[in-house]
C-alpha cells in the first residue's frame, strides 16, 4: 500500500512551483497553507492568509454555498472571482482536487490569474460592437472583395444608397454593378492594391442604381494579407458623391459661360491684385488699347492712362476705393498714344481664389461720336433749343438761335430757372405743359409766349422730350418762333 504524503512533503513541493496553489480543510474551510504564488496573487503574506475562511479571498460570492465543501460538486477549470487583501476583485480560472494528506482529507486549489485575459477578451466585445455599429450606420457603404473583384461583405449602406438588398450583392463581381466605361479603371486600381500591397483612394467611377439611374461614387480600399504577407483580398469605403460632381459640373459650365461672356463682352475689363498691378485682362483690351496680356502684366492700372492724367486718375481711384465716387470719367490711353474715351468702374472681388480689384471701362467712342452730332444739330438749328435739368428745371445748355432771339448770353441763361429769368408770360400755362412733359415724356405744337431780354413777346410753338445722359433725366425743348405767323393771321389763337 502507498504511503501518504504527509503536509511538509507536500509544502516543500508547492513552494516550488509557480502555479497558484492553496490547501483547505474542507470542514472547517480555513486556509491551512499557500504558497508563495498564491500569496503574491491575493496581495498578502502567506501568515495573513493562513488560518482564514478561504470566502474571505477566494469565492465571496459563494459564501455558506460552496460547490466542493456544501454540494460535492467537481470544480475544474471554472472561472471564479478572487478577492485579493486590498478587496480588488480579479478573475481566476479554479481546480480543486481532494487529497490525502496525514490520513486527513484536504482540498488543493490550485488559481490561474485570467484578468488580463478577461479584461482583453471585454476589450475585443467592445470593439466589435463598435465596429459592428459603425459598419450598420456608416452612411459610406463597407465593402469585402477577394483578389478577382468579386464581393464577400457589403454593409447596409448598400441598399440605401444603391437599392440591392446586400444578400443580392454577395459573392457577385463589382462589373454587375459599375458603369461599362469605368470597368478597366476599376481592374487598375485594384491590381494597384494587390501588386503594392498599400491603401489606395480617391478613385472615382459610376455604379447602377435599382431605380436605373446613374450614381458616381468614390472609393478607397486597403489590401488584406495572410500570414505569409499575401494580399487575398481588400477592405474598402464607398462614399456617394453624385450631388458633388452635379456641383461641379454647374461651377464648370457657369465659370465657362462667364469666362465666355468676359473674354466676349465689348467692354474693357481689367483684373489686378490689390496694389493695382495688371495681371489679367479681356480680349477686348487688346483690340481697343493695342497692348498684349504679356504687356499689360508689367503695368499697373493707373499706366493705361495718358501720362498727363495719371496723378488725377491716382486721385480718382482712391475716392472710388473709399466709396466717395462711384467712376472714373478720364479716358485711356492706346499703345499708339491715342486717346479712348471711357467710364470705368471698380469692385472687389476674387479670381481664381485671389483678392483682386476689377475694372471695367465702358468704350464712349460711339456715344461721343453721337454726342458731337448731336452738339452740331443743336448748335446749328435754327428752331430755338434748350436743355434743362430735371427736376430743378435749371437751363443746362441753349443753342445759338436760343440767344440770337432772346438777346441774352449763354452766361446769363445757364444754371437759371425760366421762373428766375422771367421767361414766360403766361407762367401758370407753362407749368401745366412742364408736368404734362414729365408725365408722358413729351409735348407736341403747344403754343406758348415767351419774353426776351429786352421785353419783347414772341409767340412760339414748343415740342419736347425727356432724355437721359450718363443716367441723369433732361428735358429737350424745341420752339419754332411762330411772331410774324401770328402776325399774319396764319396761326389761330
Amino acid at each position: 500500500m502507498a504511503k501518504e504524503p504527509s503536509l511538509d512533503f507536500e509544502n516543500n513541493l508547492l513552494d516550488h512551483i509557480a502555479v497558484s496553489s492553496i490547501i483547505i480543510d474542507p470542514i472547517t474551510k480555513i486556509i491551512d497553507y499557500v504558497n508563495p504564488a498564491a500569496a503574491v496573487l491575493i496581495g498578502a503574506k502567506p501568515e495573513n492568509i493562513i488560518g482564514h475562511c478561504c470566502n474571505q479571498f477566494i469565492c465571496p460570492v459563494e459564501e455558506n454555498n460552496c460547490p466542493v465543501c456544501d454540494k460535492n460538486q467537481t470544480i475544474e477549470n471554472s472561472e471564479r472571482i478572487l478577492l485579493r487583501a486590498d478587496k480588488t476583485p480579479i478573475f481566476v480560472l479554479k481546480t480543486v482536487k481532494r487529497i490525502k494528506l496525514n490520513g486527513q482529507e484536504k482540498l488543493l486549489e490550485t488559481i490561474v490569474d485570467i484578468t488580463q485575459y478577461k479584461n482583453t477578451e471585454k476589450t475585443l466585445k467592445d470593439s466589435e460592437e463598435k465596429y459592428r455599429y459603425l459598419i450598420e450606420n456608416s452612411h459610406d457603404i463597407i465593402y469585402n472583395l477577394t483578389i478577382e473583384g468579386i464581393f464577400t461583405f457589403v454593409s447596409p449602406s448598400w441598399t440605401f444608397l444603391i437599392g440591392h438588398p446586400t444578400d443580392q450583392v454577395l459573392f457577385k463581381s463589382f462589373k454587375d454593378f459599375v458603369h461599362p466605361d469605368d470597368i478597366a479603371s476599376c481592374l487598375e486600381f485594384i491590381n494597384k492594391l494587390a501588386s503594392t500591397g498599400q491603401r489606395q483612394e480617391g478613385f472615382e467611377y459610376r455604379v447602377l442604381k435599382t431605380d436605373g439611374t446613374w450614381a458616381w461614387h468614390t472609393s478607397s480600399g486597403v489590401p488584406l494579407k495572410n500570414e505569409f504577407g499575401r494580399v487575398f483580398g481588400f477592405l474598402g469605403t464607398a462614399r456617394d458623391i453624385t450631388e458633388q460632381k452635379i456641383t461641379e459640373s454647374k461651377l464648370r459650365e457657369s465659370e465657362l459661360n462667364f469666362r465666355t461672356f468676359f473674354e466676349t463682352i465689348d467692354d474693357i475689363i481689367f483684373i489686378a491684385d490689390q496694389q493695382g498691378k495688371i495681371f489679367y485682362s479681356n480680349k477686348a483690351v487688346t483690340k481697343k488699347l493695342g497692348y498684349d496680356l504679356e504687356e499689360l502684366k508689367t503695368m499697373h492700372v493707373l499706366d493705361v492712362h495718358p501720362i498727363n492724367k495719371r496723378e488725377e486718375a491716382n486721385g480718382i481711384f482712391a475716392d472710388m476705393f473709399a466709396g466717395i465716387r462711384d467712376y472714373c470719367p478720364l479716358p485711356l490711353a492706346k499703345k499708339n498714344g491715342e486717346y479712348l474715351p471711357v467710364e470705368t468702374r471698380i469692385w472687389f472681388g476674387k479670381w481664381d481664389g485671389i483678392n483682386c480689384i476689377f475694372g471695367i471701362a465702358k468704350d464712349l467712342t460711339k456715344e461721343q461720336e453721337s454726342l458731337q452730332k448731336f452738339n452740331k444739330i443743336f448748335e446749328n438749328n435754327p428752331s430755338l433749343m434748350a436743355i434743362s435739368s430735371i427736376p430743378e428745371k435749371v437751363f443746362t445748355e441753349v443753342n445759338l438761335a436760343f440767344l440770337k432771339k432772346t438777346g441774352y448770353e449763354k452766361e446769363e441763361i445757364l444754371g437759371k430757372t425760366s421762373m428766375e429769368l422771367g421767361f414766360f408770360v403766361e407762367p401758370d400755362k407753362q407749368k401745366k405743359i412742364a408736368e404734362e412733359l414729365q408725365k408722358t415724356g413729351f409735348i407736341h405744337n403747344i403754343e406758348l409766349k415767351i419774353k426776351t431780354k429786352t421785353g419783347e413777346v414772341l409767340d412760339g410753338l414748343f415740342s419736347g422730350e425727356i432724355i437721359e445722359s450718363q443716367g441723369k433725366k433732361f428735358f429737350l425743348t424745341v420752339m419754332a418762333d411762330i411772331t410774324e405767323q401770328k402776325k399774319a393771321g396764319n396761326f389761330g389763337d
